[in-house]
């Protein structure tokens, strides 16, 4: 386990106060499995709130993941906030806990995710969901949602939705988790609370 995650670790253990720093450990463990390990080792010592309910975003199959990586289309390095999701445009997207929606618009504004939604889960904890199809919104700013509620379906195909693709090779849902505004492995995160992040079709 990484050095900076068991430093983080001491600090919580110290902090019976501070869920919020028991939940950024997760920024820092590298492995899903480090993750899950001290996480629910701090919830066991009841240091960790558990929060809302979560599910899954949607159905599909995990394709490009959270991490460094080459753009697609520029070749340019860097980080990939989320986690990728493909499956057959159309298909449904639900919103991953209850919430309350803080920005549902389309493109062409968002550039490289196209069309999203953003859901505010409070506790500085929110979700993203990228590449949504247009006309596909069934939510916007303000509106209250439950874990599991549909809020749109999959887009991400550039000649089926050329303007609310955004950066997309082909149908897919590009989901985050933020926890003040930083992005956290998705997969991880969600793993540590029972849930798989995307049921296969």
């Amino acid at each position: 386990m990484p050095r900076s995650a068991v430093r983080h670790a001491r600090r919580a253990l110290t902090d019976r106060g501070s869920a919020r720093r028991a939940t950024l450990l997760l920024v820092s463990c590298e492995s899903v499995v480090g993750a899950c390990v001290l996480v629910l080792a701090l919830a066991g010592l009841g240091l960790l709130q558990r929060g809302p309910s979560w599910s899954t975003p949607t159905s599909g199959e995990l394709s490009s993941a959270f991490g460094p990586r080459a753009d697609p289309f520029t070749g340019v390095p860097g980080l990939h906030a989320g986690q990728d999701i493909r499956n057959d445009c159309g298909t449904a997207v639900f919103a991953a806990a209850d919430g309350v929606v803080r920005y549902a618009a389309p493109g062409p504004y968002q550039g490289r995710t196209g069309n999203q939604i953003v859901i505010d889960h409070s506790g500085g904890i929110s979700t993203r969901y990228g590449h949504v199809l247009t006309g596909t919104m069934v939510v916007e700013a303000g509106d209250r949602v439950t874990a599991g509620s549909q809020i749109a379906q999959m887009g991400g195909d550039q000649d089926l939705d050329p303007i609310g693709a955004g950066n997309s090779t082909g149908c897919h849902l590009h989901f985050e988790v933020n926890i003040d505004d930083e992005p956290v492995d998705p997969l991880a995160y969600l793993l540590t609370l029972g849930v798989t992040i995307a049921a296969e079709p």
